[in-house]
């Protein structure tokens, strides 16, 4: 789930909660149908957002484009230690 999320907010400026592509991956590793309550496949989106967040993976900027933010993947610098230069 974690890679697909992150090859999403890299390829595309959709925010990852409305991607139907990732809404069917969260409702296969819930074990329902796609057609399963939507509100736990976004939920389960979200919490893996926010742990690739804290991990340093991606970043959320805030007002990146037209007045909204944007998950942004984080480039690791040329030491290899995944932090931003």
């Amino acid at each position: 789930m974690d890679e697909a999320i992150v090859e999403h907010v890299r390829t595309s400026s959709l925010h990852p909660i409305y991607s139907k592509g990732l809404l069917r991956a969260a409702a296969a590793q819930l074990g329902g149908p796609e057609s399963m309550e939507s509100e736990k496949q976004w939920r389960l989106i979200d919490r893996r957002l926010q742990a690739l967040r804290r991990a340093g993976k991606i970043t959320y900027s805030r007002k990146v484009e037209k007045g909204h933010g944007q998950w942004q993947v984080v480039q690791p610098n040329d030491d290899g230690d995944g932090t931003q230069t």
